[in-house]
């Protein structure tokens, strides 16, 4: 389970490489979820789902103090 891996369960220990790879991770997942929920959204539903992500992925990183990056413009505004 990922949740439960630390850095040393995965034989990584140069803090860089462990950066990288969580950075990578969240920009993976910011992805696919962009393209599996809004693939199916059709023209006037993409204004609602782009304010939707940016406001849960702006909760997420202030509860969990992740850092995942929000677009200030985007294709919608």
């Amino acid at each position: 389970m990922v949740t439960a891996a630390k850095p040393n369960d995965l034989g990584i220990e140069d803090e860089n490489q462990i950066k990288f790879i969580t950075n990578s991770c969240e920009m993976i997942y910011v992805y696919a979820l962009l393209w599996s929920c809004g693939g199916n959204v059709d023209s006037a539903g993409r204004i609602g789902y782009d304010k939707l992500l940016k406001e849960t992925i702006e909760d997420v990183n202030s509860k969990n103090g992740f850092s995942i990056p929000i677009p200030e413009e985007s294709y919608y505004n």
